[in-house]
């Protein structure tokens, strides 16, 4: 994971259950087939051998028109072992708006029916493509190659970002290797309408946005049904109500209002790093900042704030990787303990309630922190 935590691989109600039974095999035996039946020739005697005396001719004379009629027909990629991945993003249509973050070139597309898709590409050139349906992480596409149309792509859902299936558009075909290894082979016109179509920053469609202009609707000084403060990424930008695109968050349950008041994926402005004590303070985009401690034993205080004051106070049991962390809203007092463990966060909300959301999706709702090695960070006496 960047320090930026650019990748919202992260899910709520998710679709981690579906898409993990065994794999079907069509498509990938072709080989096997015909290396089993030259076997089978060979042990008794050759069954195609026109020398053979008890060989029946009509049952070996079957024209090639035969053959074709036999053939099985293609699979149905509604049955194939990617279908309930790719199925929950669905066949989103035309974007209705794109809005790009200047600072980091993150894009963010919404689509209808609570559909959105956040592009951006890592430091080799990949583009990486998080796609969401109605606040849930669906599933994450990495281009194998760099460029903005890559052909070949690992598909990943949150927390088996190690597991990954393949998919290789090469013509009219599309060739899907499982999480097993096997190869399954359909129409490309099948499993394209899947998969999220990339947009040029530069599309006409796209807003640039470049300002973090506000962080709550009072800033925007607007009347009732006025320009609000749109989340647009991670920038808060007054816009008029009607075209506010709707960009999911990641995160729902108990924490989201906790959390929400610092918002998700804040690119960092600048930092300073105080020589006497080691605190560090970051400036992030949307007027958003946070000031991170550590102890003699290295557990982390990280106290995070919007331009209204403090959001909430979060305390570890060491640096990250967190294994345990515990997070208090500044305005209620509630606090929240988290635990870290196999890709998951476990987050209790009250004696009766646990609730576990991907990692990712914790991880990016809190302020990132930097260190004297990274190129916005100065040191102060």
């Amino acid at each position: 994971m960047n320090k930026y935590y650019l990748r919202v691989f992260s899910a709520l109600g998710l679709v981690a259950a579906l898409g993990w039974g065994a794999c079907s095999d069509a498509g990938s035996g072709g080989a096997g087939s015909s290396d089993n039946n030259a076997n089978n020739d060979e042990a008794d005697g050759g069954v195609g051998d026109n020398n053979d005396p008890d060989r029946d001719d009509d049952a070996g004379d079957r024209s090639d028109a035969d053959l074709e009629g036999d053939a099985a027909p293609p699979p149905s990629f509604d049955q194939s072992c990617i279908f309930a991945v790719l199925s929950c993003f669905g066949q989103a249509g035309e974007a209705l708006s794109c809005t790009v973050n200047a600072l980091n070139g993150q894009a963010a597309v919404s689509y209808d029916q609570g559909r959105a898709v956040i592009q951006q590409a890592d430091p080799q050139g990949r583009l990486i493509l998080d796609t969401y349906a109605e606040d849930n992480v669906c599933y994450s596409a990495k281009g194998v190659t760099p460029g903005p149309t890559p052909a070949a792509w690992n598909i990943t859902q949150p927390g088996f970002e190690a597991t990954p299936f393949g998919v290789e558009i090469a013509g009219d075909e599309a060739v899907v290797t499982c999480v097993d290894g096997s190869v399954e082979r359909y129409p490309a016109a099948d499993v394209r309408p899947l998969l999220p179509t990339a947009l040029a920053v530069d599309d006409p469609s796209c807003l640039s946005l470049d300002d973090a202009q506000c962080s709550v609707d009072i800033d925007c000084e607007g009347a009732q049904g006025g320009p609000e403060c749109c989340k647009v990424i991670d920038i808060g930008r007054c816009l008029d109500q009607a075209i506010c695109p709707r960009i999911p968050e990641g995160l729902t349950g108990c924490m989201k209002e906790t959390m929400d008041c610092f918002g998700a994926g804040r690119s960092p402005l600048d930092c300073q790093i105080s020589r006497a004590t080691g605190e560090v303070r970051i400036n992030y985009s949307a007027n958003r900042s946070a000031v991170f401690r550590e102890d003699e034993a290295r557990n982390l205080t990280i106290e995070a704030s919007n331009n209204l004051g403090t959001c909430f106070v979060a305390r570890s049991d060491g640096s990250n990787p967190f294994v345990r962390l515990d997070l208090t809203d500044a305005n209620t007092g509630r606090l929240f303990p988290i635990l870290f463990q196999g890709g998951r966060a476990f987050i209790t909300c009250d004696e009766e309630t646990t609730e576990r959301h991907p990692e990712d999706f914790v991880l990016r709702n809190l302020p990132v922190l930097l260190g004297s090695d990274d190129d916005l960070c100065e040191l102060v006496d």
